[in-house]
């Protein structure tokens, strides 16, 4: 539940617990495969397991605040994403759970009788770039592993796909470079009888200019036309 972009959140506004409360079963969570990224309830303790394992689940009604929520139970087996849309559309969400008192008061509305976990709003996104939201993964078959749990950073081999890596391994790297882009103003004056103001027109003459650039040995460039209003 720590402050970082690999943490475990809640789904009601990828919110993290401010007072840290966590009640997980001990050596948990342990992401067997590297693809344990949602959270259960399991005898009022918590557990990490495969999104899309289908069991019930706890949605809740009512304000984030701490004591302010009615839980309620759904028997109906399905799959975490699933059931947090059925918690969103029913109710507010899955099971939020900010302290001590919460925890037992999901746990109470389990019934007894229940041989499964149940889906609660814990989930976490574990591979993500940093300083960009970019959604493209190129991993190689069986990756990510996290063999013995410690490959928490990423690699790239020989055929460019990716593999997960102990992150305390010196290696080579590659850095990113952002190039800033330069804007030039060139100001042109025509003595033409034609329309300046009509697509067609103004668009020749980008394209003519253009042309030009390129002569010159010009290519990674874009030309944008703005008449200068008299």
């Amino acid at each position: 539940m720590e402050n970082g972009f690999n943490s475990w959140r809640w789904s009601v506004n990828n919110t993290l617990n401010p007072g840290g409360y966590q009640n997980w079963t001990l050596n948990k969570p342990d992401n067997v495969n590297a693809s344990e990224h949602c959270g259960i309830m399991w005898n009022g303790q918590w557990d990490d397991v495969f999104c899309n394992d289908a069991l019930p689940f706890v949605c809740f009604n009512g304000s984030t605040d701490p004591g302010l929520k009615n839980y309620t139970f759904v028997s109906t087996n399905m799959m975490w994403p699933q059931a947090l849309s059925h918690c969103r559309q029913h109710y507010t969400d899955l099971a939020m759970i900010m302290d001590e008192d919460e925890n037992t008061a999901v746990a109470s509305v389990i019934p007894p009788s229940t041989a499964v976990g149940v889906w609660i709003g814990l989930h976490r996104n574990p591979w993500q770039w940093i300083g960009s939201g970019s959604r493209f993964t190129n991993w190689a078959t069986g990756q990510p592993d996290n063999n013995n749990g410690v490959e928490h950073c990423a690699i790239m081999d020989a055929d460019s796909l990716w593999r997960d890596e102990n992150c305390e391994l010196a290696r080579p790297f590659y850095c990113r470079h952002d190039f800033k882009t330069k804007v030039h103003r060139i100001k042109l004056t025509l003595q033409t009888g034609a329309n300046l103001s009509d697509p067609f027109v103004y668009n020749q003459i980008i394209q003519q200019i253009g042309a030009k650039f390129k002569d010159k040995g010009l290519a990674d460039f874009k030309l944008i036309w703005k008449p200068q209003k008299v």
